[in-house]
């Protein structure tokens, strides 16, 4: 797996790749995941957390939270793969069978950006989201929840969301 960062900038070759969508669907299909019309539905957690007051900087402590986390939800870690940067800073990222887990952290701010992307019936972002809440103790923090079904043309030509 190829990743490339700048501060503002990451890129997962491996997610775009068609292989790794097969895998999701063929997971999907093995482990009676499609629900509806051979429709996979994925839930996304995207959380902004501000005011961390666990340690944004400590690579082996983020790592093992996501792990937690991970297990936590019922999920299998693929891969995982850690970046420290310079002077502050960690991006940590699980490939999970389900789909990943990552979290960037902005230590100077006591901010973190983090993304739950789970598939699976029964598996709930909010399990892990708490595991992680609980590590971090973010004072405040912002929620974005989103349903990705993977099968479906759409009853719609274009939905835009702001």
């Amino acid at each position: 797996m190829e990743i490339s960062r700048g501060r503002g900038y990451l890129n997962l070759k491996m997610v775009i790749k068609h292989e790794w969508r097969s895998r999701l669907i063929s997971f999907a299909l093995a482990n009676n995941s499609l629900g509806e019309n051979n429709m996979l539905r994925i839930k996304e957690m995207l959380v902004d957390m501000y005011e961390c007051e666990g340690d944004l900087n400590n690579e082996k402590f983020l790592c093992e939270t996501l792990e937690t986390a991970a297990k936590n939800v019922g999920a299998k870690v693929i891969h995982k793969t850690t970046q420290r940067f310079s002077p502050t800073g960690v991006s940590v990222i699980l490939i999970l069978a389900e789909t990943h887990i990552s979290i960037h952290t902005w230590p100077e701010y006591r901010y973190a950006a983090l993304d739950i992307f789970i598939c699976g019936e029964g598996k709930n972002p909010e399990v892990a989201w708490n595991v992680i809440k609980e590590a971090l103790k973010p004072k405040k923090f912002r929620i974005k929840k989103i349903e990705r079904i993977v099968g479906k043309q759409g009853d719609f030509e274009h939905e835009e969301s702001r």
